[in-house]
């Protein structure tokens, strides 16, 4: 998705908005091969908090789902910034609003891992829907990229390719 949105390359595309969605998608992968500790009584018979991370793995885990959790929202404010300087007001406050609903998602996920009382049942539900939220903000951003040509001096750049 990154790449395409970088060889989209047209007024519409900011320039760091693909590296952003590229390391967050490299983030991605990462964590997925990482696993966390077990936490929060899940599953049962596990500590609800952490004295120490017991495996090196959850580290990079934590580590790589920095770029997915604020690289995501940081393009997203990328775009609608982008999105409004090209008055397309509807996609610019859709991606403004994706990006401070990640970015407290992401808050209140952090709380419930750190085990905030309130959250701390919840924590794993929070992250999810951040998640959700992020991969549906991408979606339709590359729905949007592929349905709206590029202008026509980036069609003949792509034709002379």
């Amino acid at each position: 998705m990154a790449a395409g949105l970088a060889h989209r390359g047209d007024a519409a595309t900011p320039r760091a908005g693909p590296l952003l969605i590229g390391a967050a998608g490299l983030g991605q992968i990462i964590a997925g091969l990482f696993t966390t500790d077990p936490v929060s009584g899940y599953p049962p018979g596990t500590p609800a908090t952490l004295d120490h991370y017991g495996r090196a793995g959850a580290r990079v885990h934590d580590l790589v789902a920095v770029p997915v959790f604020l690289g995501i929202p940081a393009a997203a404010l990328l775009w609608a910034r982008t999105f409004a300087r090209h008055g397309c007001r509807r996609w610019s406050r859709y991606s403004g609003t994706t990006a401070g609903t990640m970015v407290i998602g992401f808050m209140l996920t952090s709380a419930a891992f750190a085990q905030a009382p309130v959250l701390a049942p919840i924590g794993g539900l929070l992250q999810r829907l951040t998640v959700t939220l992020d991969m549906g903000w991408l979606s339709a951003l590359s729905v949007q990229a592929l349905i709206t040509p590029p202008p026509p001096s980036q069609a003949a750049k792509s034709i002379d390719r």
